[in-house]
């Protein structure tokens, strides 16, 4: 398992970010981005205690970026509440 492997999993697993957007953000073409997901999905099968770690580190990401958007356009994060209401 490679250093970013959970970050692209990650990002992957919450958001609709599609692969090719995130091989972008991280200038990697989808086969590496896709192979890392695989990885880190291997990982956490085979490894009960990475498997409760990364639930850990999902449930303080859902608790605090419930509001945090992604913009496909412009590749940045928002925060949901400081945009104008219609």
């Amino acid at each position: 398992m490679l250093r970013y492997d959970p970050i692209y999993y990650l990002i992957k697993k919450h958001t609709e970010i599609k692969i090719q957007e995130i091989g972008k953000i991280y200038d990697l073409d989808y086969s590496a981005v896709s192979q890392s997901c695989k990885r880190f999905e291997r990982g956490i099968k085979e490894d009960r205690k990475l498997a409760r770690k990364v639930k850990q580190i999902e449930n303080k990401l859902i608790y605090n970026c419930r509001m945090l958007r992604y913009d496909p356009i412009l590749h940045s994060f928002y925060i949901k509440k400081d945009l104008p209401n219609y």
